[in-house]
């Protein structure tokens, strides 16, 4: 609705998508008092869908002043961008409400069977990536989306239609691969499962909670700092990963290949970029532990660490870093231990 009470009518949009300053709310606090080192940089889901499920009206919350709008710097132009390219990718669909309602291309039908409501199956007993279990889970079709297990015993879910499976075992050089592994975490209160790429990463609960209680928050796009444990495992510098880590990310044809296979869209791949991350790293760098006996095995070697002295180069070689190893305040759970320590 507009400033003088009338209705907006939008012909012939594909998308309208709802831009919200968040500054001086509960989320973005400013003024004394106020977290100044909040992390929060920007939400977004779907809330309009056509005849065929796909989005038609969206919105984003931003949080201004971590993207520090005054800077006009190629690097803080880079981030705002990148910012804001995740957001409307999760309005155009990467989020974990609307994989059930995927279309194929080839048969023009929904990849999932629908009821006689036009209705996903709703399933009981599910197990999710936080290690809950939940019932009334609306959930897709097993070409869509299926539930593994990693090499260290934890329950993750995979995007396995068939562009981003032929992506995924491009991108790794690794043919037996059948998808792209999404997040360890529900982006959402209430999901299953996430709405980003793989990513080992523990978030503020309390921070999540408080957010899903004012939006229907489909996706929450953090810098490194609000994550308790966060070294991202196969999909490090996707744009579509949840945390900005402030190495180089790319806009790879992971993230295209998922919008393709929503049915939707056809993108343009001319712009992908290949992620340095991983790169014809093959089979061992996905299916295996990163350590192993308190070790780095040798095909991993130089990508990830077990010495908090070691110091190297990111994978897009532009920066220096060291090795992010910490004690962890209580008993991690068994998937995270990569150390005798039970609290390394």
């Amino acid at each position: 609705m507009s400033s003088d009470g009338n209705s907006l009518i939008y012909n012939e949009m594909d998308l309208v998508v709802v831009v919200v300053p968040m500054e001086g709310t509960v989320i973005c606090p400013v003024g004394v008092g106020a977290d100044t080192k909040s992390s929060t940089l920007a939400f977004a889901t779907n809330c309009q869908h056509d005849q065929l499920d796909r989005p038609t009206v969206g919105y984003t919350g931003i949080c201004f002043g971590p993207l520090d709008p005054e800077n006009n710097s190629t690097i803080a132009n880079t981030r705002r961008f990148l910012t804001m390219a995740h957001e409307l990718t999760h309005v155009l669909g990467m989020n974990s409400n609307d994989v059930p309602f995927f279309y194929s291309h080839a048969t023009k039908k929904p990849r999932t069977p629908r009821d006689q409501w036009n209705r996903p199956p709703i399933s009981q007993n599910v197990p999710c990536v936080d290690g809950t279990i939940k019932n009334d889970v609306t959930t897709a079709s097993e070409n869509t989306l299926k539930k593994v297990t990693t090499a260290n015993g934890q329950i993750t879910y995979e995007i396995v239609t068939e562009t981003v499976a032929n992506v995924v075992r491009n991108q790794f050089n690794c043919q037996r691969l059948t998808g792209g592994r999404l997040e360890n975490q529900p982006t959402a209160a209430n999901d299953c499962f996430g709405s980003h790429w793989d990513h080992v990463s523990w978030i503020n609960i309390e921070s999540l909670s408080l957010l899903s209680q004012v939006f229907a928050v489909a996706d929450l796009y953090l810098t490194f700092t609000q994550f308790y444990l966060h070294p991202q495992r196969l999909f490090n510098n996707e744009f579509m990963a949840a945390v900005n880590t402030g190495s180089t990310q790319y806009i790879s044809a992971l993230t295209l290949a998922f919008l393709e296979d929503s049915g939707w869209y056809r993108p343009n791949y001319a712009v992908a970029q290949n992620s340095p991350f991983g790169l014809g790293a093959g089979c061992e760098f996905v299916e295996d532990q990163c350590i192993q006996n308190g070790t780095v095995p040798e095909w991993a070697e130089g990508t990830f660490c077990s010495s908090a002295a070691s110091v190297g180069c990111t994978s897009d070689k532009h920066l220096v870093a060291y090795c992010d190893i910490s004690q962890w305040d209580e008993h991690l759970p068994a998937a995270y231990q990569y150390f005798e320590d039970p609290v390394s």
